[in-house]
């Protein structure tokens, strides 16, 4: 079966397909001069001038080839310049269609319907945490006390992960198509986030923390742990110019547009909320302060990390070895989606697999793929790396306070509750207990994707 996955992402390029050129019109030739009719004798003077004439027109050629190369370049400028304030992606139609068509999915029996929801209606509810690494054979095998299923996987095929409904609840994404420079894009993100670490100052909660025993720094718009409002995270002074750096990257935006790409193929209802909700977020806070109404006009601006992501934060995980205990990030929206890549050089068929617990499925996660899941709702980690080996990750993930804050008109719960009426709040409360049944319609299944 063809192995498709997914066109690389690149600013300077159109978004998942091939440029395609313009076409030059050929030059058209001076028609032949009625004095080439007239006979040598007479034409002596004439014939002395004809060089100058010909280089005439060699200046006129190139002038008309440099004319034509600029406003390709220029209309290759303004198609970026539009695609980049465009908050939304949207698929090509036929690419998509190709990455479905090959897909092999990996049927479940898990029912998203259950998905552990707070009351509150937007974040997971907290579980029992885990401190423990587990090697592969913990896992799979016949020596194994879990039984769970290893799925062999190269990251050049899609494998959506799919509910006892036939929904998709996540996408083993993998690789861009024929991308040969790949492998530099994640290399180079490998070695930058190594070579950024021994420069940055990490206090103890993000060296050794719930979700592993290794560096780790967010980036990006948060909301939760009692925020008055969202705001972009804070960094320490030493830190902040190095993240910038690391943002401001190439590799990371490719990275960060690939698992758009994804998003939107895989999910597009979910991802056109994720995406709206952050977009509306972004507009009210940019009036706020374009009318001098912001709490805290000292604050920095709401900004998407990266061009038409439709995650609202991210996080580097600089390692050395970014091993995940099992844990599910209840502060994530509850049905959301977040993007996980992983990074480094290890052997992925010994170590480094996504598990996924409440699936029962173990899967082999190559360095440079992108994985896709339900981060709040389902309990996952890593299996624990060969010693010497190098693994990092990169994350993108919004919070569910975020979607909270917007629907209850950009204002605290009590605030936007207390200027209820009781009928009105009635209808809040129905609304939320119907919560998690919302989430589920915006997850499409597989029939929906394949027609």
């Amino acid at each position: 079966m063809e192995c498709i996955t997914y066109a690389a992402y690149d600013s300077d390029k159109e978004d998942w397909s091939l440029l395609t050129s313009l076409s030059s019109s050929p030059m058209s030739t001076r028609p032949p001069s009625p004095l080439n009719t007239t006979p040598q004798s007479v034409n002596t003077q004439l014939t002395s001038t004809m060089p100058v004439a010909s280089g005439a027109t060699a200046s006129s050629a190139s002038r008309d080839t440099k004319r034509k190369a600029m406003k390709r370049k220029s209309s290759h400028r303004n198609r970026k310049k539009k695609r980049d304030s465009a908050p939304m992606y949207h698929p090509n139609p036929i690419r998509a269609s190709k990455h479905i068509q090959n897909a092999k999915p990996v049927y479940s029996t898990l029912q998203a319907k259950n998905f552990p929801i707070a009351s509150t209606g937007y974040i997971g509810l907290q579980q029992k945490k885990s401190c423990r690494h587990y090697e592969l054979n913990e896992l799979v095998g016949p020596d194994s006390k879990f039984n769970f299923t290893l799925r062999k996987w190269d990251g050049m095929i899609s494998m959506p992960l799919v509910d006892n409904k036939q929904r998709v609840i996540g996408i083993c994404a993998g690789v861009p198509d024929d991308d040969n420079t790949w492998p530099e894009v994640h290399g180079r993100a490998a070695e930058l986030l190594e070579s950024a670490r021994p420069h940055l100052l990490f206090d103890k909660k993000y060296k050794k923390h719930q979700w592993g025993e290794y560096s780790a720094l967010g980036v990006g718009i948060s909301h939760g742990g009692g925020q008055p409002y969202p705001k972009i995270l804070s960094q320490d002074t030493r830190n902040e110019p190095i993240l910038e750096e690391l943002m401001k990257d190439k590799v990371f935006e490719r990275i960060s547009g690939f698992a758009t790409g994804a998003f939107a193929e895989w999910a597009p209802h979910l991802y056109n909320y994720q995406s709206d909700y952050l977009s509306r977020l972004i507009a009210h806070d940019q009036e706020l302060c374009r009318t001098n109404c912001h709490p805290n006009p000292k604050e920095k601006e709401l900004r998407r990390n990266w061009p038409r992501t439709p995650w609202a934060a991210a996080t580097f995980n600089f390692g050395p070895q970014t091993v995940c205990f099992k844990h599910a990030d209840t502060g994530n929206l509850a049905f959301g989606w977040c993007a996980i890549t992983a990074l480094g050089k290890y052997d992925h068929t010994k170590g480094g697999h996504l598990v996924l617990w409440d699936l029962g499925l173990v899967i082999e996660f190559p360095p440079g793929s992108t994985i896709l899941i339900p981060s709040s709702a389902i309990h996952h980690s890593n299996v624990r790396i060969q010693p010497g080996e190098r693994r990092y990750s990169f994350t993108q993930y919004s919070a569910g306070g975020i979607f909270r804050w917007v629907d209850h008109d950009f204002q605290k719960v009590d605030d936007y509750r207390g200027s209820l009426g009781p009928n009105d709040l009635a209808k809040i409360c129905c609304k939320l207990s119907g919560q998690l049944s919302f989430g589920m319609s915006l997850y499409s299944t597989v029939a929906e994707l394949e027609s």
